[in-house]
């Protein structure tokens, strides 16, 4: 009969539906993929022993053991299906990019399950297929939040770069398997050419020439901290201290999370624990292989310590004091800085008629807005401060903010004002415990300021300002503006 149908009528019909549902197995991608750690196979591997023992000698106790051993690779597979389900993801690309000049990606997930949080979530970018080793980490997002993150790219050519999607992995719960899916996100990057170069510049300069001033004319609005307060500090403070190329796209989740140890023991601290732990231990993986620029800080303190003046453990902590400070920090002033001109035109109206008050004015953005709130001291010896007895061996909790707000040394102390003398703020501490860079920090602020001056005439506010949540920094994570050059345009 089977003979009979292959020959008769049904032949027809019967080899193109094969054909099809062969050609859809082969072609299928799975909406998951996975592949087991180095861990996950001795687990697998340890099971299977397990099993092949209970099946052997007929054990209960190791029928028992199976059973849990097995449950938990279940439990792995259940909990990390849940963990990338119910998300979705923005890709934001810098508004310029140039061809050997680094700029940031930012990536946005946001949670819509309704009360399951998603751990340990791991997304990387591809770039016409392929990938770009450039990832962004998620340790929590909780349900209904949004969280966002951004990495590093320097383009190597100029031409139009194709992003095509970002590969979505998670290990949680356990570490066993990677899970992992595909999220397709079609977006163009024009690359511009590589800036002209002629020798070396100041930081004015170089704001002129590579970063927001001259590109955002006419381009309506932009990112504060992303587009305008980063563009400094990150393309300084690396190449001073000397570190590596690699590694940088991760420099301001690392810095922010260090401050964060910095303060109280609280959720925050311990979210962004292993984000601080990382930069430690990158920075020991950087002085082991001496892995720093010729003629930076970097490489000085490495020979101080090969000459025996400081310890060679010293050093991985000695990069990141200065490198991690020198860039919350500055990026929380000129946001602030940002913010309160959009606030406050009048004050900006007099920055451009008077620039010579412009060192003056990035005092009174610091002493009203103090990057730094507040840090912890040790008494070293017994003192009276303020009519309290203060014993050895206390801690204080230095509060810089309050300070420089204190209305019995400022007169209308919460109102912005850049005629004021407010050169004794103590946003950057004061003596033995003054700020080590707070030199490059003016520089950099008033560099910012100065470009800004020159073509803007009008700072406007085009959004809600978000704050960034740290322990320490007083800083945004978004600053909607909008720049309004001398002809009028934004």
């Amino acid at each position: 009969m089977l003979a009979a149908m292959a020959s008769g009528p049904w032949r027809a019909w019967i080899r193109p539906a094969l054909s099809r549902v062969w050609w859809f197995l082969r072609t299928r991608k799975p909406p998951r993929r996975l592949r087991f750690t180095r861990e996950g196979k001795l687990f697998v591997g340890l099971t299977v022993g397990v099993g092949v023992a209970a099946v052997n000698t007929g054990n209960n106790l190791l029928y028992l053991v199976l059973g849990l051993l097995l449950s938990l690779i279940t439990l792995s597979g259940v909990l990390s299906e849940i963990a990338l389900r119910g998300l979705e993801f923005r890709r934001r690309l810098p508004r310029r990019a140039y061809a050997g000049v680094a700029a940031l990606v930012e990536i946005e997930v946001l949670n819509r399950k309704r009360y399951a949080p998603s751990y340990s979530i791991e997304v990387e970018d591809r770039i016409e297929g392929r990938r770009t080793d450039k990832r962004c980490y998620f340790l929590k997002v909780s349900a209904g939040a949004r969280q966002t993150a951004a990495y590093r790219r320097v383009a190597p050519v100029r031409g139009v770069e194709r992003y095509v999607s970002l590969r979505v992995a998670t290990r949680f719960p356990f570490g066993l398997f990677e899970k992992w899916r595909e999220v397709e996100m079609p977006e163009e990057q024009l690359v511009y050419p590589s800036p002209l170069r002629t020798g070396e510049r100041a930081p004015h300069d170089t704001v002129n020439g590579e970063h927001f001033a001259r590109e955002e004319r006419g381009q309506g609005e932009v990112d504060g901290v992303r587009d305008i307060a980063t563009a400094l500090p990150l393309s300084i403070v690396p190449d001073l201290v000397g570190w590596p190329r690699e590694g940088r796209e991760h420099l301001l989740r690392w810095a922010g999370a260090t401050f964060d140890s910095l303060g109280p023991i609280n959720k925050q601290a311990v979210r962004t624990a292993p984000a601080a732990l990382g930069m430690m231990r990158f920075s020991r993986q950087v002085v082991r292989k001496r892995a720093l620029s010729p003629g930076s800080m970097g490489a000085e303190v490495l020979a101080a310590a090969d000459a025996g003046r400081i310890a060679h453990s010293d050093c991985p902590a000695l990069m990141i004091d200065y490198l991690a400070p020198s860039l919350d920090t500055t990026i929380s002033a000129i946001a602030s800085g940002l913010a309160l001109f959009a606030r406050h035109p009048e004050q900006w109206d007099l920055l451009r008629a008077d620039p010579s008050r412009i060192p003056n004015a990035v005092n009174e953005i610091v002493r009203l807005e103090s990057p730094l709130r507040a840090f912890s001291r040790k008494v070293a010896r017994d003192t009276t401060l303020a009519g309290h007895r203060l014993r050895a061996g206390e801690r204080v909790l230095v509060m810089f903010a309050s300070a420089n707000r204190d209305a019995s040394e400022w007169s209308s102390p919460d109102t912005f004002d850049i005629t004021r003398d407010a050169s004794r703020q103590l946003g950057f501490g004061h003596g033995a415990h003054g700020c080590a860079g707070q030199g490059l920090a003016r520089l950099e602020t008033q560099a910012v300021l100065g470009a800004l001056l020159d073509r803007v005439e009008r700072i406007e506010l085009a959004g809600e300002p978000v704050r960034a949540p740290n322990n320490i920094i007083h800083g945004y994570a978004r600053l909607p503006l909008r720049l309004v050059a001398k002809d009028g345009r934004a």
